[in-house]
This record gives C-alpha cells, sequence and structure tokens, in this order.
C-alpha cells in the first residue's frame, strides 16, 4: 500500500507541476501555431494544410495528421476563442497535452505489469516518469503533444501482450492519426500477432492492419478529399527538415541535403531491413519481446533520422524504461545508462533553447530564423546536446542489430574524447551569418508589417532587431483606412485589427502606440506614419491576417471603383471629399501619437493583364500636405518607373519629399505581372529616365525582403543584386518588411 501511495502521490504532483507551467509558459512557435490553427479551424477555415509554407522558414505552420487539428480546436474554442485572454487560451490547449502525458507514467505502470515486472519496479518506473524533468517541461512548459500520441502507442502494446489485437490496431492508428511516428511499430505487432496466431495473413492480422491504416485514412478523409496534395506535402513536410537533436546538425552542413538524407535512408533501410529479417525468423515471441523490438525499432529511426528533436526522446523513454527492467540477456544496464544520457543531453538542450528564445507566453510567435551556432557557451551546448543524442541514439540502435561486442568497440573507439574532438571541431568551423550588404547610405526606411512583428512584447524597441534590418533612419508603421474613419482623437481605440500582421490578442491601441514611438525616436529614428491607401482583405497565412476596409465600404460604398478607392469622391452627409477626411484624421492621429510624418502606400489595379496605378491617390497627397505643412514628411509608395504615366509621377514628387520607386523585378514576376520585361536592367534603364526629370535624392527604391501574412521570402542573392544595381543610381531605399523573421541580416556600409 506504502508503494501504491507514493505513486499516487508522484501521478497527482506530476500533474499538478505540469498545469502550473501550462498556462504561462509556451514555445513560441509551437504554441503560437497552436493557438493560430485553432483561430483558422474555428473561423470557418477548417482546411488548414492548405495554408502556405513559407520559404526559408523552417518551422512551418501546422503539419500534423489530424487528431490534434481537432483536440486543439475544441479546446480553444472551450476557452472561449478569441475572447478569452492568452494565457487561458494556452492552459486549456495544453491541457490535454498534460493530462495525457501523467497517463503515461500510468501505462508505464500497465505495461510494466503486463510483460512481468514486479509491483514495485513498476511503480519506480511510473514515478520516474511521471516527475522526469524533461517530460515535465515537453508538455507543460514546451506545449508538444508527442505524449497524445505516445499514450495511443502504448495502449496499443498492451492491448496486443493481452491478445486484443483490433482493438490494438485501433489505437496504433488514432496514434498514428496524432503523430505519424507510432507506424515504426506496426511491423512489430504484425510479426508478433503473425507468430501467436500461427497465422500468415489471418484475420486477426489484416483485422490488426485495417484497423490501424483505416482510422488515420478515416480521421483525414475530409482533407484528403478537399486538397490532397497540400495534406500529403504538409505531412511529409519534416522530411525535409534536420533536426538539432542529433548528429546530423553536426554532418549537415558538410554533406548538404541530398546526400545527408540518402545517407539517412540507406541507413535505416539497412537497419530495419535487418531488424525485420530477425524477427520475423524467431519462434513465438513472449510479452518482453514486444517491448524489447518496440524499443530497438524507435532507436534505429532516431538514429539514422536526419530530423530528431528533443522532444522525440519521449517517444522512447516509456517503450525503453519497460526493456531496461526486463534486463533480457543483460542489456538493461547499458539501456538505463544510455537514457540518463539522453536526458543529460535533453536538458543541455533545452537549457540552450531557454537561452535562446525564452518560453513566456509573452513571446509568443516572436521566432527569427535559425542562424548558425554561436561559438559560445549557448552554442556549445547546443553542439555538445547533439553529440551525446546522437551517440546515445546510435548505440541503442545498433545494439539489437550488431549485438553488444559493437556496442563495446563503439564506446571504446568512438567515446567521450571522440565526442569533445567533434565538439571542438564544429564550434570552429561553423560560419559566420551571411547577409545583405545594403548599397544604400541615404535614407534607409524600415516599413513594418505590424507592431508585433517589430516591437518587443512589451512594447519598447527591438534593438537587436534594428540592427539586423541594416540600421534604419526611419520606420514606418502603416494602417488601413478603417482606422482614419474611427479615430477621434480617444487614446483606446484598439489598432490590431487595421495592421497588416499581428501575433496574438494583445491589443495594441493609441495609447501604447504613442510610447512606442517615442521609444523609437529616443533611439534616434524618425517614425512615419503609415497609410495603406487602397483596399483592404483578409490574408489566411499563418493565422488569420491581414485588414479590411469593411467600414469605408459600407459607409461610402460609392467610393468604391472595382479595385481601387476613389479619394475624390464628395462624400454623402459631408461637404467633403474622401482624401479630405482621411488626410483631416490622418495627421490627427499623426499629431497625437507623435509621428514625424505620414508615410502613403498604393496599390496598384490589375485590369485586363495591366496594373493600374490610382491616380486619384494624389488627391489625399495633397490634403495631407496642406494640413501637414512642410514640417512633417510625406512620403508616398507606388510608383512603378516602367509603367506611369509621366506627368503622374511629376504631379507625385511635386507634393512628396520622397517617390519609392517599385523596381524590384522578383515582386513583378511574383505579382504575375510583367513576365517578360521585368529584367533589372530594363527597371533600372526605366529609373534613370526619371532621374533626368527630378532630383536624385527625391527617389528611394523598394527592397521586398519578407511579408509573413502573404508567406513569401525574397532570396537573399536577389536582394543583393537589386540593392548594388539600384543603389548605383538612387541613394535612399525601403525595406520590405522589418520584423523578427527576417531570413537573414541586413547591413549598410
Amino acid at each position: 500500500m506504502r508503494g501504491r501511495a507514493a505513486l499516487v502521490a508522484s501521478l497527482v504532483a506530476g500533474l499538478i507541476l505540469r498545469s502550473a507551467l501550462a498556462p504561462v509558459t509556451g514555445h513560441p512557435w509551437d504554441v503560437h501555431v497552436w493557438l493560430r490553427t485553432a483561430e483558422l479551424f474555428t473561423s470557418g477555415y477548417w482546411n488548414v494544410y492548405t495554408v502556405s509554407e513559407i520559404p526559408q522558414f523552417p518551422w512551418g505552420f501546422y503539419s500534423y495528421p489530424p487528431v490534434w487539428l481537432l483536440v486543439v480546436a475544441a479546446t480553444y474554442a472551450a476557452s472561449g476563442a478569441n475572447s478569452a485572454p492568452t494565457w487561458a487560451a494556452v492552459g486549456a490547449i495544453k491541457a490535454p497535452i498534460v493530462v495525457a502525458d501523467v497517463l503515461v507514467a500510468v501505462w508505464i505502470y500497465r505495461l510494466s505489469r503486463a510483460v512481468g515486472v514486479g509491483e514495485r519496479r513498476s511503480q519506480t518506473l511510473a514515478i520516474a516518469y511521471a516527475l522526469n524533468p524533461v517530460a515535465v517541461f515537453i508538455s507543460g512548459v514546451w506545449g508538444m503533444f508527442d505524449p497524445i500520441a505516445v499514450l495511443f502507442a502504448l495502449v496499443a502494446l498492451e492491448l496486443l501482450i493481452k491478445g486484443r489485437f483490433t482493438a490494438s490496431g485501433v489505437a496504433l492508428g488514432l496514434g498514428i492519426a496524432t503523430k505519424l511516428f507510432p507506424i515504426l511499430l506496426l511491423p512489430v505487432t504484425v510479426i508478433h500477432i503473425r507468430t501467436v496466431s500461427g497465422e500468415r495473413f489471418g484475420g486477426a492480422v489484416i483485422g490488426h492492419i485495417l484497423a490501424a491504416v483505416g482510422v488515420p485514412i478515416a480521421l483525414s478523409m475530409p482533407f484528403l478529399v478537399d486538397a490532397p496534395m497540400n495534406f500529403l506535402g504538409k505531412l511529409l513536410y519534416h522530411t525535409a527538415n534536420v533536426g538539432q537533436f542529433t548528429y546530423w546538425a553536426l554532418i549537415y552542413p558538410f554533406l548538404g541535403k541530398e546526400l545527408s538524407s540518402i545517407a539517412s535512408y540507406s541507413m535505416l533501410a539497412a537497419l530495419y531491413a535487418r531488424l525485420l529479417s530477425r524477427y520475423a525468423g524467431e519462434g513465438v515471441p513472449d510479452a518482453p519481446a514486444v517491448v524489447r523490438r518496440s524499443t530497438a525499432m524507435i532507436a534505429v529511426f532516431l538514429a539514422c533520422s536526419t530530423k530528431v528533436n528533443v522532444q522525440y526522446l519521449l517517444w522512447l523513454m516509456p517503450v525503453a524504461f519497460v526493456a531496461a527492467s526486463v534486463d533480457s540477456e543483460g542489456i538493461g544496464k547499458r539501456i538505463w545508462g544510455s537514457i540518463a544520457i539522453l536526458n543529460v543531453a535533453a536538458v543541455l538542450f533545452l537549457v540552450y533553447v531557454t537561452n535562446l528564445t525564452g518560453f513566456s507566453i509573452d513571446s509568443l510567435g516572436r521566432v527569427s530564423p535559425t542562424a548558425p551556432v554561436d561559438v559560445g557557451l549557448a552554442g556549445t551546448l547546443l553542439v555538445l546536446a547533439a553529440v551525446l543524442a546522437g551517440w546515445q541514439f546510435v548505440r541503442l540502435g545498433t545494439f539489437e542489430v550488431l549485438g553488444g561486442k559493437f556496442d563495446a568497440e563503439l564506446v571504446k573507439r568512438f567515446g567521450v574524447a571522440s565526442m569533445l574532438t567533434v565538439l571542438v571541431a564544429a564550434a570552429l568551423v561553423v560560419p559566420a551569418p551571411r547577409g545583405v550588404n545594403l548599397n544604400c547610405d541615404g535614407e534607409r526606411i524600415a516599413v513594418v508589417e505590424g507592431p508585433d512583428s517589430f516591437f518587443l512584447p512589451n512594447g519598447s524597441p527591438d534593438v537587436k532587431l534594428i540592427e539586423r534590418a541594416g540600421g534604419p533612419t526611419a520606420v514606418a508603421i502603416p494602417f488601413g483606412l478603417d482606422l482614419f474613419l474611427l479615430y477621434d482623437g480617444r487614446k483606446d481605440i484598439r489598432l490590431d485589427p487595421h495592421v497588416k500582421f499581428r501575433i496574438g490578442r494583445d491589443d495594441w491601441d493609441v495609447s501604447r502606440l504613442a510610447s512606442s514611438v517615442r521609444s523609437l525616436k529616443g533611439l534616434g529614428l524618425r517614425v512615419l506614419l503609415g497609410i495603406y491607401a487602397h483596399r483592404g482583405k483578409p490574408l489566411v497565412s499563418y493565422g488569420v491576417q491581414g485588414f479590411t476596409t469593411r467600414l469605408l465600404e459600407s459607409t461610402y460604398p460609392h467610393a468604391v471603383k472595382g479595385d481601387l478607392i476613389d479619394f475624390t469622391t464628395r462624400l454623402e452627409g459631408r461637404d467633403v471629399t474622401l482624401a479630405s477626411l482621411i488626410g483631416e484624421r490622418a495627421i490627427s492621429l499623426m499629431r497625437d501619437v507623435g509621428f514625424d510624418g505620414i508615410y502613403v502606400i498604393t496599390e496598384h489595379e490589375h485590369r485586363d493583364g495591366v496594373w493600374r496605378f490610382n491616380p486619384t491617390v494624389i488627391e489625399l497627397l495633397v490634403e495631407l500636405r496642406k494640413r501637414a505643412g512642410r514640417n512633417a514628411t510625406l512620403i508616398f509608395d507606388g510608383i512603378d518607373p516602367l509603367t506611369e504615366q509621366v506627368d503622374w509621377v511629376d504631379e507625385v514628387a511635386a507634393v512628396s519629399d520622397v517617390v519609392v520607386l517599385r523596381t524590384s523585378p522578383w515582386m513583378r514576376r511574383l505579382k504575375s505581372n510583367y513576365l517578360e520585361d521585368g529584367q533589372l536592367e530594363r527597371i533600372a534603364d526605366a529609373v534613370k529616365g526619371l532621374l533626368g526629370r527630378h532630383d536624385l535624392n527625391k527617389f528611394a527604391y523598394a527592397l521586398y525582403v519578407v511579408d509573413f501574412s502573404e508567406g513569401w521570402v525574397v532570396p537573399g542573392i536577389q536582394v543583393q543584386a537589386e540593392t548594388e544595381e539600384l543603389g548605383m543610381l538612387i541613394r535612399s531605399c525601403v525595406v520590405y518588411h522589418a520584423s523578427v523573421y527576417l531570413p537573414y541580416r541586413l547591413s549598410s556600409s
């Protein structure tokens, strides 16, 4: 009874500990993805697999089977969805993970008893997992849902041992429909059923396979029918990445993607072929053989796969605990030794990640693309964790195949001394980040997608980001037109619905924006109020992004002409034009917040295969200049040097301090216009023609780098080519967009 009481107390303690951490912590990207995925699903965008991935962004969006999608959407809705505070939504989403992780400890106990481990030892194994710091961190802090799939896999093994083969298949299928790795156990379960039943492909085998395969297919069917290639592409997304909890993290930079993949798959195929041929030739397996074989199958995968992350250790630990306790052929001590070292490696890795990103819910969504490891304490921890983890996965994966003699040689010849040698070598050869050098010694204006992507969670400037964005001289923060219809001087007006990109539900209002603007100006930057002078639309990309102009379109529908806004429209009930009203409100907001000027962004209309400039925006520029005077900066962004009529350029230049030229051939191709004439040389020639009519300092060229809400990244080599060519003609430039998602460093000479 004392042992049972200790077990219950440990389970309760594990549950309380995980539950206390869950609402206030979270991996900045994974938990952000859970929230945005749930938001999409509950908003009616149910097929989240159609959300495109962003090139050069390593974390991707939702790319897992559908069980977790359904769970996260249900818990998000139960928490109150958009009306719930962030901590409540995060806590609700993590609740199934936390409960599943504690139940994994329960099933370690049950599985241990099923294979003949003693009562006291089985209780000790369950306690060891329930209070394991790595398991607590992954479920309670990180928020990864691997414990749910692990639980289904353990239930499947217990049912298999008890002879309930179809039910075992259902449980295994639910695990596969949660995260794909339980499919690694299917060969083990099939071989066990065949040898126990004496039937090669009898009813028991077929029923088990149909259940294991049929359950995930059935749950995936709506997505397969709606967009099969999107669904399958997302499930295979992780095969293209390299994890950081493996020796491949060190080898990959030298071998490259193709050679690394060939080596990985070749090793995996060879070891699995040997394992399965051996298991198929053995006699009737006993219950301990099931967990020993399951441990080997998972360990071989982790030893060979290029994609191994720290949470994958949770796949291995439960079955390895039981396999080590059975102590077949004296391997128990070696398994325990490897598990202990893997836990040390995991702790080192988690210290590194915590130092790199932090796990506060205030940082959700603020993840920069990975850069090469810095040679310092944090980088050393990462490399050491990768070396230790890879070494132990190889030990566990090859022992079952090649036996104890090979393991002894592995320890002897490739032991700690070799690992430390690799550690030092890896630290010495890691390259410095390669960035783009901006040929832009005049104005450098950084346009942001939204305050969330540029400021720290407390609203203060991110100094490191400002440096990474090329050291801008000015920052433009743009908003949709509806904000200017709403603005009446109040400081509590919400800004989030009017920006292009937002991370969470921590509302930005005018008062908070004013504080952030003052902070930027304190760093010596000029800050510009941006106006999206065009219709808005929601963007389904990594959440529901974008802004709308529903208020303008419903209040003044006659001002909407196709895809364009007619700023010369006289407003019903007011003896003013739309340009006059927007200009008045914009200048009022500019002065109240403390902006240094206005940055107007127009959108060209696409009609009959041609993109047309909206000349009525000139009326808005005239109103802004009249109300702001010459002391405030006025910048207009929207001149295409290849197509605009010269008189329009002259009119815009007459009222604007700076005119931004849209000179990127890459963006012209992306927007599906001018595929045949967007060469950089031709654009440069057109720019030269404009420079002959106006002062050089009147113009800036646009550099498009990343747009997270629309989901594109321009290759660094393209940006470098554009800035080198155009920087010889124009001294000033504009960067779209300066954000935490910049894929590479921008620097200015």
